[in-house]
């Protein structure tokens, strides 16, 4: 008894302490937004073909990258960033490092000091979107800013801007804040992202003959399903590709709904209504595994893609789609979910 009694004066003599403590105490308080994500340098790749359009994507370029910011409650920012001092808008902004951004003939895709001609970038939305520059020349990246834990995905693209692209590596540096009030992880260079750019020009390469290939699933019924895993309706189909002679290339799967799932089933697209279920795809019997983010060599199946003939063909990659129970239970409903087909060259 006498050492519980000891402990509760204690606390209540520092909550006294507390309570007459000047002002001035707490001068000291850090109240910095904060972010583990930093530093980051993400790596870029793109392979510019000069079969791409101008104004187009450059394949295998788009990057996917997620920063996690912690604001204290004690941020003291916090009132005025959340009215004005954004300029506007109250939410996180990617803007220049040093530079400034220009607006190209493409809308929504933009260059910046150390580009190389005929590249551009474009920062782009959870829908695919691109995000323009505001009047701030800032990207409002839509996420509102608030104490404790948020996250502010990024999703980066190059594009081709001009009929000639030659090889080249370069850093594309931009900036995570609100207008110069405040921080992602406390200080200016503390939120500055460094996207390591690698551009390779490919003059033996394959483009899928359907862009948008669509496999129609059958009708089951949910009784088909015997536990978690368990597959039924089972579709083949085959994707096409023109590859051009000695073309030599890989291909890999990424989900569109969800690019950082590393597993072997599809998340559903948002208007599925079916619950307790995904989609899953398949190449010779076994399950593909999904490549996070269209990375290559990241632990998804990688399918070569080879054309050994002195002339262009058509070359085939023959797979299967089929529902997959994830749930413990599956609802009766429409499943529709959507993979991304990318293709690395050697």
């Amino acid at each position: 008894m006498k050492k519980s009694f000891s402990l509760l004066a204690l606390l209540l003599l520092a909550f006294f302490l507390g309570l007459l403590a000047p002002q001035a105490a707490f001068a000291g308080v850090d109240d910095n937004c904060r972010s583990s994500s930093f530093p980051s340098s993400p790596v870029v790749l793109g392979n510019a073909k000069s079969s791409v359009a101008v104004g187009s994507a450059i394949p295998g370029s788009d990057t996917f990258n997620s920063y996690v910011i912690n604001c204290p409650s004690n941020w003291s920012d916090l009132p005025v960033a959340l009215g004005t001092s954004c300029t506007g808008s109250p939410n996180w902004s990617l803007m220049p490092a040093g530079s400034v951004l220009n607006k190209t003939a493409y809308p929504g895709v933009y260059t910046t000091t150390g580009m190389p001609a005929g590249i551009g970038y474009e920062l782009l939305d959870d829908a695919g979107t691109p995000l323009p520059l505001d009047s701030a020349g800032r990207h409002d990246m839509g996420v509102r800013i608030q104490t404790d834990l948020q996250t502010v995905p990024v999703h980066l693209r190059l594009v081709k801007i001009a009929d000639s692209i030659a090889d080249a590596s370069f850093t594309l540096q931009l900036r995570l804040g609100c207008a110069d009030n405040e921080w992602a992880n406390k200080s200016t260079n503390g939120s500055t992202i460094k996207f390591k750019v690698t551009t390779k020009t490919m003059t033996q390469t394959c483009n899928m003959l359907v862009s948008d290939l669509q496999v129609p699933l059958p009708l089951v019924n949910t009784t088909n399903f015997t536990g978690v895993g368990s597959a039924a309706g089972g579709k083949p189909s085959v994707l096409e590709f023109q590859c051009d002679a000695n073309a030599n290339a890989q291909v890999n799967f990424t989900d569109a709904t969800e690019p950082g799932n590393a597993g072997d089933t599809l998340k559903l697209l948002g208007g599925s209504s079916a619950t307790g279920v995904g989609v899953r795809l398949t190449i010779d019997g076994n399950p593909v595994m999904l490549s996070p983010n269209e990375a290559f060599h990241s632990g998804g199946t990688e399918v070569p893609l080879q054309n050994t003939t002195a002339a262009s063909a058509v070359e085939q990659i023959p797979f299967s789609a089929e529902y997959v129970q994830t749930g413990p239970s599956v609802t009766p409903g429409t499943v529709q979910a959507r993979s991304l087909v990318n293709i690395s060259y050697n």
